[in-house]
């Protein structure tokens, strides 16, 4: 995001690490959220299935960020806990999630255009098989905008921008120009409410059904 702002929901994966052992198990994964206050805090284990094997403990921690945000949820509040260990397994569930070849994650950015320098932070860059990249924008407000907004959406234009021409962060503090160009880049805008289940039929879909494909790909 260009300007730091609490989300609209206190929780967004933002990052998966690979652990060398847990359990004996070497290809168990750690789940990072992301709370209001901008603190990214690992919340438990996952197994080779990719479900939460410590929900209990990921009910916690989310209980205690949300205590510490300052949203009022006190009437919703184990209504928004459910959401967020839902939204996290189904996201952990998806083959191009958890095999992503993840490179850059919260990276920061800075961008000059005319005598205008930009900064932000990206969420995530993948590298793909075929050695193009991904961006991808987490969201998690009820009501994602159009493809028409998307389509035309600066803020995206900009991070296109940043990878092209920006100058990235790295996590050994360095910085450096990713020089991606636009046609070796696809943007993504991130609905994570799309990994919510619907709680009963309807015409075209039953319950237990994901609502939709979170990934909206972007013209920019």
């Amino acid at each position: 995001m260009i300007k730091s702002k609490p989300p609209l929901s206190p929780f967004a994966p933002v990052k998966l690490q690979t652990l060398q052992t847990v359990n004996g198990n070497a290809s168990s994964r750690q789940a990072v959220i992301l709370d209001p206050l901008g603190e990214a805090t690992e919340v438990g284990v996952v197994s080779p299935d990719y479900k939460l094997v410590k929900n209990s403990e990921v009910v916690q921690v989310a209980e205690d960020l949300l205590n510490r945000s300052g949203v009022p949820v006190e009437n919703h509040q184990k209504t928004l806990v459910a959401e967020a260990v839902e939204m996290l397994e189904n996201y952990l569930g998806k083959d191009y999630n958890h095999a992503a070849n993840v490179i850059l994650s919260e990276a920061k950015f800075m961008l000059k255009v005319g005598r205008n320098i930009f900064s932000g932070t990206v969420d995530q860059i993948r590298q793909n098989d075929d050695g193009e990249f991904t961006l991808l924008d987490f969201k998690s407000s009820k009501f994602p905008p159009n493809q028409t907004f998307l389509d035309v959406d600066y803020q995206l234009g900009l991070y296109a921008l940043a990878c092209w021409k920006g100058v990235f962060k790295l996590p050994d503090s360095t910085m450096k120009m990713l020089e991606i160009p636009p046609d070796k880049l696809k943007i993504v805008y991130y609905h994570l409410r799309d990994h919510l289940l619907y709680k009963r039929n309807g015409k075209e879909f039953k319950a237990s059904d994901e609502k939709g494909d979170p990934r909206r790909f972007t013209s920019r």
